[in-house]
């Protein structure tokens, strides 16, 4: 089996703890952002939704076609968000980005399911009308105690990805730097703790020898290291 100077055997030690240390960090961090980001964009889109319920419950019943779709491509408008009303069978009632006629019946997504149940529906997926990954949350529309319907709010998580890409970059970044001084430090330490041992193996050779005037330096700040240096004098 090869053997290896100690030098090279604590420097990478050294180096591993702490690129693991930082991918874990950063992976944490990553994460912990990601989730931040996602649930205040819920909370963004849960306020836009409940501002258009209290518009909608506002109306005297009939609600009219034309003022259901025009009302969610106003504010739709407004808020820079999609914005789709649903009645109780999941058939699509108003829409700010597609003829709701057109559109497929929403019962059997997640969010409205959860909404008819009296919850606060959210889910991520891929938008096949608007070709894009999106977030969406729906609300369930109460008048005068009763569930009438579902406002549903959406916006693309594009801007999220996009952040949280230039952020991690910063990050990595700075991990980088980071690697890098520690990787220095190591070498140092690695080299203060192998240097002394060192000293001492050639001074063993000196002593070997028969040199025996020749004595073992002392001079490493490790007890251990300087108690071994000092027995050996001793011996």
């Amino acid at each position: 089996m090869a053997k290896k100077r100690i030098l090279w055997q604590l420097f990478p030690s050294y180096l591993f703890i702490t690129f693991t240390a930082l991918l874990v960090v950063g992976i944490y961090t990553s994460n912990s952002l990601r989730d931040f980001y996602y649930d205040r964009t819920a909370e963004d889109l849960k306020a836009r939704a409940w501002l258009v319920e209290n518009q909608l419950i506002r109306e005297p019943l009939p609600l009219e076609s034309s003022f259901l779709k025009s009302l969610s491509r106003d504010l739709g408008v407004k808020t820079n968000t999609r914005i789709t009303i649903i009645d109780l069978t999941g058939k699509v009632l108003g829409d700010s980005h597609e003829d709701p006629s057109r559109m497929d019946n929403h019962a059997d997504r997640p969010e409205f399911i959860a909404a008819i149940q009296g919850r606060i529906g959210m889910a991520l997926r891929f938008s096949n009308t608007l070709d894009e990954q999106m977030m969406y949350l729906a609300v369930p529309i109460i008048r005068e105690k009763s569930l009438s319907g579902v406002v549903r709010t959406s916006i693309p998580t594009t801007f999220i990805d996009q952040a949280l890409q230039a952020i991690e970059l910063k990050i990595g970044v700075v991990g980088l730097i980071v690697a890098l001084l520690a990787a220095s430090i190591s070498l140092v330490i690695s080299r203060r703790i192998s240097r002394p041992l060192e000293q001492m193996k050639n001074s063993a050779e000196v002593i070997a020898k028969g040199e025996w005037e020749s004595k073992l330096p002392v001079t490493s700040d490790s007890l251990e290291i300087s108690a071994l240096s000092d027995s050996l004098n001793q011996m």
